[in-house]
């Protein structure tokens, strides 16, 4: 049966034991646990030096793990913090992201889902028109925008992207 969501898609433990300081990451039987203080904040890019001495300290504890093995590691370990990441924020947060990677037909799948239960929030229907825009599908992209229009009137509160516009 296929993934229902990302969190059944993505096969991730927090750290030994639960620790939210740590990601583990698995190279054929060896678990590792890896600290996600090597991360910049609560992203994917690395901060150097700390990064670099823990792979290091792997090779040393570890003499059998060859550079390219590392590099696997390396990138296991950025792909388990992505999906980590990607579970923590919320999907329009994830949307708008994800369009600033020039992702745009991802960004409407996590929208259109979220839209499914939240009709009337007005950042996600703008964003999806941008998306959209990107894609070059101007008249469902005005659509969006429309949608967006007609939730704000509705709405008590404002959009929270066009508040911070004022």
């Amino acid at each position: 049966m296929p993934p229902t969501c990302l969190r059944d898609a993505v096969d991730f433990r927090i750290g030994s034991d639960g620790n939210p300081n740590f990601i583990q990451v698995q190279h054929g039987l060896l678990v590792i646990n890896v600290p996600r203080s090597i991360f910049k904040g609560n992203t994917t890019v690395f901060r150097e030096p700390p990064a670099s001495d823990f792979m290091q300290t792997l090779m040393r504890r570890y003499p059998w793990l060859t550079p390219g093995a590392i590099e696997v590691i390396r990138t296991e370990a950025q792909e388990t913090m992505r999906a980590i990441v990607e579970l923590e924020e919320g999907a329009v947060r994830r949307a708008k992201r994800l369009l600033e990677e020039r992702r745009p037909t991802a960004a409407i799948d996590v929208l259109d889902e979220y839209l499914s239960g939240h009709e009337e929030d007005v950042d996600a229907w703008e964003l999806k028109g941008e998306a959209l825009f990107m894609l070059g599908e101007s008249e469902d992209a005005f659509r969006c925008f429309a949608r967006a229009r007609k939730a704000m009137k509705t709405s008590s509160q404002p959009s929270r992207r066009l508040s911070r516009a004022r």
